[in-house]
């Protein structure tokens, strides 16, 4: 009985530690906040409901913000900012990990566009997303874009992903640190997640043609089909076999780009030809 009593103390004791923890340091995280709203209201007025702090994993959560840009009568809603990481020493950050989650966007306010979305299913209003996350390496002047990401709940998102070396991040401008023909590409990716997208567009094609989905879907793979059985480039022929696997199971689809050794970007600019560079920067298609 005494060892079940000193138990449940402890685990009391524990969690009111961990509940006051979280309070101090979701306070300390507001006021940092609050420094970088007043920083920022020359450029937009920014309001928001709340502050929180994970404490396992630091990460900041601002809820229910919105942003007002000074001088113009848009405002942004915002269901949540979350600040997984961010140096704040630097006068350029050398380290950002940042997620965007709800960005409200109306529908109606795209004019003559809104007919076609309509029809795809959206009707007055989508939820974007925005996240990025990347690192800088001053010794070894290697920038590492771990991911960018930009899309929305029910449509898809597209993420972008690359190393460069040779990246000068004190160059002033800083437009001369992208300019830099040394600038060597380690590795790039770019990724398409489907979130429903593609299927509406293929109902949408479908319906059009007087077809079902399925129907509409073969016809479209036996058209690719047969530009594969006349293509001799194996790199064209491999791509269009992945866009059929798309086609039957739209999750994702990727372009890749990995040479066997980091490739100048004053190198790249001097490929003529398409298969050059297919082989030069050894590019792969996956879906």
């Amino acid at each position: 009985m005494k060892k079940l009593i000193i138990g449940i103390a402890t685990i009391v004791v524990l969690t009111g530690g961990y509940a006051g923890a979280k309070v101090y340091a979701s306070q300390i995280a507001e006021k940092k906040i609050e420094k970088a709203v007043t920083k920022a209201s020359k450029y937009a007025q920014i309001n928001y409901e709340n502050v929180s702090v994970n404490l396992l994993n630091q990460g900041v959560h601002i809820s229910d913000v919105v942003v007002a840009p000074v001088n113009s009568k848009e405002k942004f809603y915002i269901n949540e900012i979350i600040v997984h990481n961010f140096d704040k020493k630097s006068d350029i950050p050398i380290l950002v990990d940042i997620s965007l989650n709800g960005i409200k966007l109306d529908l109606k306010k795209l004019g003559n566009d809104l007919k076609e979305i309509n029809e795809l299913g959206y009707k007055d209003q989508l939820s974007l997303n925005f996240a990025i996350k990347f690192n800088y390496d001053d010794q070894q002047k290697k920038l590492n874009l771990e991911k960018l990401t930009v899309g929305a709940d029910e449509v898809g998102d597209i993420a972008i992903s690359f190393q460069l070396g040779n990246f000068n991040l004190d160059s002033k401008p800083l437009i001369a640190a992208i300019m830099n023909p040394q600038l060597a590409l380690h590795s790039a990716k770019i990724t398409y997640h489907d979130d429903s997208l593609t299927e509406r567009l293929f109902k949408v094609a479908a319906k059009e043609d007087n077809m079902s989905v399925e129907d509409f879907k073969k016809r479209r793979i036996e058209k690719i089909q047969q530009q594969i059985d006349k293509e001799d480039d194996p790199f064209t022929k491999s791509a269009l076999q992945e866009v059929i696997v798309f086609i039957n199971n739209p999750k994702s689809f990727s372009i890749s780009a990995t040479p066997e050794k980091p490739l100048p970007l004053g190198n790249i600019m001097m490929i003529n030809e398409p298969k050059d560079a297919v082989k030069l920067l050894n590019i792969k298609i996956k879906s």
